[in-house]
């Protein structure tokens, strides 16, 4: 889908009288400002449907658009991160990889900046951070075509890192867990990949073929106790859900009970070892996300996040570094060392993966 930078704003009078009218996003000195920049100024106590119905009325420039769009933009709260590794890149070193990533450069940012479904791609940067990694920039911005003119183009920004690993055969590629950037890695930026490294393989993290629930638990306990250099402390979220099964829909009944419940969380500490987790995998549910907190060989505490995005299959696993603790609060980490740790539970996982099917497999 093809949009010029600008045609999403095509407001009417209606949309820009309620957008001043209602949208408190939009300060009262913003609105100041849209009124002083024509000469006019008005009391402090004009009421704001007065001032949106006498501004919605007057001929506008798109510079007065842009502003009334720049004040509505929010801040995205930070997501969590996908990612998996390209294995079986073999006999070449950090410097060849990254080379001849290097020479993907043009058709990767010619492939990204082909029209996606609601999706306008506005600029592709590579950036090359010496022998260590790749990094691919993407601003980029989503339309929803059913809201106000103001708010109908989402712009928003999102790296791909892509990773040679030391003393390994692999490469290891993280990006944003959002729809749209899954999409291009795996429509645009897998298929380059693996097309130029010839035997590669990609390996992921998911659930979908282990059926038992008690397995699915031991995933998770072996991975949020596999951080490298990390001391497992405790669980201090859990979150489960219930597979629907028509047979339960037949048999619901009227009265709430936990056949009816789809999903539950609980929050405290030592929640892996809960009597009421085994009672609710007695009933059916399965373990889908987990946040825990590990202390460093420093002394210091981390909070950690790893997640299924789709519950009920255990598809699209995702992982996040929150922070690290201090006085109750959780303060954010450098993107150094969130990429860095993000890699630790990537390859927990990974880790806790092999070991719950080798689990299954001796339980044949």
């Amino acid at each position: 889908m093809n949009y010029s930078r600008y045609s999403y704003i095509n407001p009417n009078a209606i949309d820009l009288f309620g957008t001043l009218n209602r949208n408190r996003a939009l300060t009262q000195s913003e609105v100041s400002y849209l009124f002083a920049k024509r000469g006019i100024i008005f009391g402090k106590d004009t009421p704001r449907d007065l001032l949106a119905r006498e501004f919605s009325s007057y001929f506008h420039s798109s510079y007065d658009y842009l502003l009334i769009e720049a004040a509505l933009a929010i801040d995205r709260k930070k997501t969590s991160a996908s990612g998996f590794s390209l294995d079986g890149v073999k006999s070449l070193t950090n410097r060849q990889i990254v080379t001849k990533l290097d020479q993907l450069e043009d058709s990767l940012k010619r492939s990204i900046q082909k029209d996606q479904d609601e999706v306008n791609i506005d600029t592709v940067t590579y950036k090359r951070n010496g022998i260590s990694s790749r990094q691919i920039d993407l601003k980029y911005s989503v339309y929803d075509f059913t809201k106000n003119a103001f708010n109908r183009r989402d712009r928003r920004e999102a790296s791909i890192f892509i990773k040679p690993l030391d003393h390994s055969e692999s490469i290891y590629i993280e990006f944003p867990n959002i729809k749209e950037i899954n999409y291009i890695v795996e429509t645009q930026i897998l298929p380059s990949l693996m097309n130029n490294f010839p035997g590669s393989q990609k390996t992921k993290v998911e659930l979908k073929g282990i059926t038992n629930l008690e397995h699915r638990k031991f995933f998770f306990n072996k991975l949020i106790r596999g951080i490298e250099d990390f001391e497992y402390d405790t669980v201090i979220d859990i979150f489960v859900t219930k597979s629907e099964d028509p047979e339960d829909n037949e048999k619901k009944s009227p009265i709430t009970s936990v056949a009816s419940i789809r999903k539950a969380s609980f929050s405290g500490q030592g929640l892996m070892d809960v009597p009421e987790l085994d009672n609710l995998l007695t009933k059916g549910f399965h373990i889908y996300r987990v946040i825990w907190q590990s202390e460093s060989s420093e002394g210091e505490t981390f909070v950690f996040e790893a997640k299924f995005s789709n519950p009920d299959e255990c598809l699209g696993f995702a992982y996040l570094l929150k922070g690290r603790k201090s006085d109750d609060k959780i303060e954010q980490c450098s993107l150094t060392e969130t990429l860095r740790l993000n890699r630790e539970i990537y390859f927990s996982a990974v880790r806790s993966l092999k070991a719950t099917k080798e689990l299954g497999e001796s339980h044949e």
